[in-house]
């Protein structure tokens, strides 16, 4: 795991087609393709965003369907961005990230990065590091700041929401990688 300078990430996720749009201190990623489809993934999940595939899945499944989109497309790396800064998802995460023995041995370095967005890198092995993130911030968020995107690193557009308290919202580039990923999700479901 490593953190990356926003400023110097930010120009490598555009090139991926992915854009960041900033309103009232939060971060929006969203990708810029003809052919980019969404799914809605949670319980219930609502109509209203017109997503173009929904899956409803319960709250407690959520953590590991995070991490099992990305497996879906064998994306071995992915980044986490807060929607404002570390310090809202860290002050919120930091007793369920106690237990993840990866995450102790760059809790300090974390620290140093609480005033940023900077994000944090995470391999496929290190999938606990997401899911216990992923878990925490459903169960304890009290507002929208205290969410993260999480976005593929390397040659692919992904990008997935967490939306607490009950929600991930996916971006993908093409009906046949949406498809993939609703399949691959329904069978882990």
């Amino acid at each position: 795991m490593d953190f990356l300078a926003y400023a110097k990430a930010l120009p490598v996720i555009e090139k991926l087609g992915v854009e960041a749009d900033e309103q009232d201190g939060m971060v929006q990623f969203t990708i810029v393709d003809d052919r980019s489809c969404t799914l809605n993934i949670g319980a219930n999940p609502p109509d209203s965003e017109q997503a173009d595939r929904t899956l409803d899945a319960s709250t407690e499944s959520l953590p590991r369907m995070c991490d099992e989109v990305f497996h879906a497309l064998n994306i071995n790396e992915v980044a986490l961005v807060p929607r404002t800064s570390w310090r809202e998802v860290l002050d919120l995460t930091a007793f369920d990230m106690a237990t993840v023995e990866r995450w102790l041995d760059i809790d300090a370095e974390a620290s140093l990065h609480q005033n940023s967005r900077d994000p944090l890198f995470v391999s496929r092995d290190e999938h606990e590091t997401l899911e216990t993130m992923v878990r925490s911030l459903l169960t304890n968020a009290e507002k929208p700041a205290q969410s993260i995107s999480v976005l593929a690193s390397g040659g692919t557009a992904l990008v997935v929401d967490v939306l607490p308290p009950d929600r991930l919202y996916v971006q993908c580039v093409g009906k046949g990688v949406a498809d993939r990923i609703m399949e691959y999700l329904r069978k882990v479901k």
